[in-house]
């Protein structure tokens, strides 16, 4: 390892090598006298600037090695060209950052870092791929081309009309029939009417499509784009704008759509969707997988006379969501999902804010639940103060607890067969007269559920349990084939545990009489917290005996890790009625 001592005697050392051989160098080019002529005097400056040139080639080649020896420049070129992909959508052009500059480059700077740098950006067509048109000059239409090497390119242009018409001369100029050809992924923000002369342009390989109509004014227009221009559209995502819902738009070809607006967009018919028009344009999806609609539905004066055409959703449909926070729309959703026939494959998400109505929300529940009396797998319930889903469920898991996240964006679409609604009553909506607070209570919707699939049932730690082993049977009166259940050792474990040990005049236990595992959620981490949930096990003691001497024994608890060194006698009780087993 060189020490500062050493590079210091480096330095010293280069520097009188390179003097002795730069002084030598003029030394030999000096003539004996001074020149006399002007023709000897270019000579010799002819000789100087020779000898200039290859010290500056020199120079270059110094350069080069030196970079080749830095860390960055010392890594593998397809760690670089990964590392250039990450910093490409984090360091974006940007136009007119500074005058006179008209153009920021950004990522785009790392090509002049060094020669090696630059060579394995050029080489990597995929990185010239993705182009926000807001942020380059057209002008590098070509290079763009040129360096893409035919691959689909992702486009992303503005259209707002409020930067100017220099902005927008440019994104037409992007949007040019040279590029048009190799966009696959189209991503465009526009104003008012702009879409009825920017969709009509041919792109033959695009498959996806992203709308966002910044427009104050209710759009007039129909977006009659053909399947000829769109040939190969595959998904479609509409921001604030919905098409006749006879649009060639909703091709045939579609498996991803998603329709989304804001709360305010519903009085203008051309920003919302009736439910009638929402079956209609499904109905032209065979091929579809995917669907979501956030906030489009609107109650039409002319729904109730022309009623609902139904809707059965094709086997492949793996996922919808059905996302409205406004409050408007409730009871079209309710419809929506009534009119609507899914495979019980299909994963359904539904998130439903400011319902005043309970009767709504039972209709919702109703048709989202309808077809899954006939799940090929047991399910598992998952129940909290203002949500129910439903999980396929393997006996294999018995001694495992649920690791239950409801928010929607957290929900894992590939599960098959997974159906979730959560129900919120705002606080807006409890000062209506017609309002009705219960219809947060989600165990007043549980006999809408397919009780005869659900094998397991997870209470998550907001619900509002019953206080008596009577509320228990009733509220769960049905659910016979339950094998599994979580519940938190709250003040209501006790009444749990007592609805255990009730039976019926014929000795059949009253509260899931198949019974076999038990898993107990964690308990606070105040001292007052433990102490409680520790006095509360004994009424579960008490459980597994009555169940073990009607030789229908609890086989599995399974408990939180810190349970694991508890020596009392309830726990060694506990551990001799049944396995136990822990988690962390």
């Amino acid at each position: 390892m060189s020490t500062a001592l050493d590079v210091e005697s480096q330095e010293v050392a280069s520097e009188t090598a390179w003097f002795s051989s730069m002084t030598s160098c003029f030394d030999s080019l000096r003539p004996r006298a001074t020149p006399s002529t002007l023709r000897e005097a270019d000579v010799e400056l002819a000789a100087l600037e020779a000898m200039q040139t290859h010290v500056y080639r020199h120079i270059v080649m110094a350069r080069t090695r030196r970079n080749t020896l830095i860390p960055a420049c010392s890594l593998p070129a397809e760690l670089l060209s990964y590392i250039f992909k990450l910093v490409r959508p984090h360091w974006k052009p940007q136009r007119r950052r500074a005058w006179p500059l008209p153009y920021y480059a950004g990522w785009m700077s790392l090509t002049h870092v060094c020669s090696l740098w630059r060579r394995i950006i050029l080489d990597d067509p995929t990185l010239w791929c993705y182009i926000d048109c807001n942020d380059i000059p057209c002008a590098a239409i070509d290079t763009i081309l040129q360096r893409s090497r035919g691959q689909p390119l992702h486009i992303n242009v503005d259209f707002e009309g409020n930067r100017g018409p220099d902005h927008d001369q440019n994104s037409w100029t992007w949007m040019s029939k040279p590029l048009r050809p190799a966009i696959q992924s189209l991503n465009v923000r526009v104003k008012d009417m702009l879409l009825d002369a920017l969709l009509p342009l041919e792109m033959p390989r695009l498959e996806e499509l992203t709308i966002h109509d910044f427009g104050m004014l209710p759009a007039a227009y129909l977006l009659a784009a053909s399947s000829e221009v769109f040939p190969r559209l595959r998904r479609l995502d509409l921001y604030r704008t919905i098409p006749s819902w006879t649009s060639p738009l909703f091709s045939s070809t579609l498996t991803h759509l998603k329709i989304a607006t804001m709360g305010g967009d519903a009085q203008f018919p051309s920003r919302s969707l009736s439910v009638p028009n929402a079956l209609r344009i499904l109905s032209r999806l065979p091929n579809l997988l995917h669907l979501e609609l956030r906030n489009v539905f609107a109650a039409m004066a002319s729904d109730a006379d022309e009623g609902l055409p139904s809707y059965t959703a094709p086997i492949r449909l793996k996922s919808v969501r059905l996302i409205f926070r406004y409050g408007m729309a409730v009871e079209c959703v309710a419809g929506f999902l009534q009119a609507s026939t899914f495979s019980v494959s299909t994963s359904i998400v539904v998130q439903l804010e400011e319902c005043a109505r309970r009767d709504t929300v039972h209709a919702a529940v109703q048709g989202l639940f309808r077809d899954m009396n006939y799940a090929p797998q047991a399910m598992q319930l998952v129940l909290g103060h203002n949500l129910l889903q439903l999980w396929p469920w393997q006996h294999s898991e018995l001694a495992f607890t649920p690791v239950v996240d409801p928010h929607e964006d957290s929900l894992d679409m590939t599960i098959p067969g997974l159906r979730s609604i959560q129900v919120w009553d705002c606080a807006r909506t409890r000062f209506n007269p017609d309002s009705d607070d219960s219809v947060e209570d989600a165990t007043l919707f549980l006999p809408h559920l397919p009780r005869g699939v659900i094998s397991s049932i997870a209470l998550l730690r907001e619900l509002e349990l019953p206080a008596s082993a009577s509320a228990w049977i009733s509220t769960f009166e049905g659910f016979l084939g339950i094998q599994h259940a979580c519940i938190g050792i709250n003040s209501h474990f006790p009444s749990f545990c007592a609805g255990l040990q009730e039976t019926s005049s014929d000795s059949r236990f009253l509260l899931f009489p198949r019974l076999e595992a038990i898993t107990l959620g964690r308990w606070g981490d105040s001292p007052k917290e433990k102490q409680q949930a520790h006095s509360r096990v004994w009424s579960l003691v008490a459980a597994l005996e009555t169940r073990l001497s009607a030789e229908i024994p609890v086989r599995v608890v399974c408990l939180p890790r810190e349970a694991e060194s508890l020596d009392s006698e309830t726990w060694i009780r506990l551990r001799q009625l049944a396995e136990v087993s822990y988690f962390d």
